[in-house]
Formats: C-alpha cells, structure tokens, sequence
C-alpha cells in the first residue's frame, strides 16, 4: 500500500486559495504544488514567506498573478 505524502506545511496559511473563485481551479494548484513534495521548493509564495515576506493574495505558486492569465476572471 502507497503511503498518503503530506501537504506543504504552509498550506493552510497560504491566502492565494482564498482569492480563487473556482474549486477546481484551486484543487489544481494544490494537486501540483501543495500536495506534491516535487514541487514544494518550487513555490514562488513559500520561498517569500521563508524570507520573511508576505505575498500578495493573488500571487500564484509559480510567482505569477492571476490577472495575468488570459482565461481567469
């Protein structure tokens, strides 16, 4: 049996998921991002927040925002 991996521990402190208006859009980063050990260092918010800063609520796992894709509104 395949042992569960656990979220990243910044996970339920992270606002972006706040600012997501669709739930599939949000189950979508934290499948990439969030809940997948691969990918934890690489998330633009979670390196900010180990320096000491806060990122913007719409500011996405890969350091993008929001209004930025095309597609999202």
């Amino acid at each position: 049996m395949s042992q569960k991996s656990q979220p990243c521990e910044l996970i339920e402190k992270c606002n972006f998921f706040n600012s997501l208006q669709v739930d599939a859009v949000r189950r979508g980063w934290e499948l990439w991002f969030c809940k997948n050990p691969a990918k934890f260092e690489q998330c633009e918010r979670k390196k900010l927040r180990i320096n000491g800063k806060t990122p913007a609520n719409d500011m996405t796992p890969t350091g993008r925002f929001l209004h930025e894709y095309p597609d999202y509104e």
